[in-house]
């Protein structure tokens, strides 16, 4: 994403964002439920929130209703930090235009509610290379697994995953997929030697693989891919033992 933003013109800094330190204590979750509250009060003092399919613990009908409790001491002294949070932020932005940020790491997620910044979230999905884009799954930084990808095959375990970002704003929509390398760790011992014999499983593959181990350069090794696509036909083997 970041190559991508300079071949826009952008000149992207890498830069300490400080969000501990304007952040240090986790009052949203007071100054939200009552605001929301207040938004929603008719909904809670009129019964209709009993309408709304969810009622479990922490959803919105029960902190509408737990939020009237809120007091207002407490909320009037969590927007006097928030009030310092806006003046501190606004100081930070004045020097940048945007901010980069994994969208659930850190604390930018409360700061931005707080203090108003626009924010745009941008999904970014990834899959092995050796599985279509249909198996694709979103990243979850929180996650003590980013991606989980299930029922691989010692063929389809790979080291190169494709990733996709996804940027939506104003009704117009922007895209970028590429490839990454990562290290591959905790694979099976015999991995290599289970490729090569998957690859090798018949007359056709073994051509092919010879075909790709004597092409010197990405243009003939294409052209040989595409010849070896009729493999199995005969077209190709005409001295084949028959």
């Amino acid at each position: 994403m970041i190559e991508t933003l300079k071949s826009m013109g952008v000149n992207p800094q890498p830069v300490f964002f400080p969000d501990s330190v304007f952040y240090p204590i986790g009052y949203i979750n007071l100054i939200l439920t009552a605001e929301s509250a207040a938004a929603f009060d008719e909904l809670t003092r009129t019964n209709r929130d009993d309408l709304i399919e969810r009622q479990d613990r922490d959803f919105w009908p029960n902190s509408f209703r737990t939020a009237r409790m809120t007091p207002a001491v407490e909320y009037i002294n969590a927007n006097r930090y928030r009030y310092q949070l806006c003046k501190k932020m606004y100081d930070f932005m004045n020097n940048f235009d945007v901010l980069i940020v994994p969208t659930f790491m850190g604390r930018q997620l409360a700061i931005t509610n707080l203090t108003g910044n626009p924010a745009v979230a941008m999904p970014i999905v990834c899959w092995p290379i050796s599985r279509g884009a249909g198996t694709a799954c979103v990243l979850d930084l929180n996650a003590r697994s980013v991606a989980r990808f299930q029922n691989l095959s010692h063929a389809g375990l790979t080291a190169f995953f494709a990733f996709e970002v996804t940027a939506r704003a104003g009704g117009k929509q922007s895209q970028v997929r590429f490839v990454l390398n990562l290290p591959l760790h905790g694979a099976p011992a015999d991995r290599q030697q289970r490729l090569l014999r998957s690859l090798l499983q018949n007359q056709g593959q073994v051509l092919r693989f010879l075909l790709l181990l004597l092409s010197d350069s990405g243009t003939e090794m294409e052209s040989m891919l595409r010849l070896t696509r009729s493999i199995g036909t005969g077209e190709l083997l005409p001295w084949r033992a028959r």
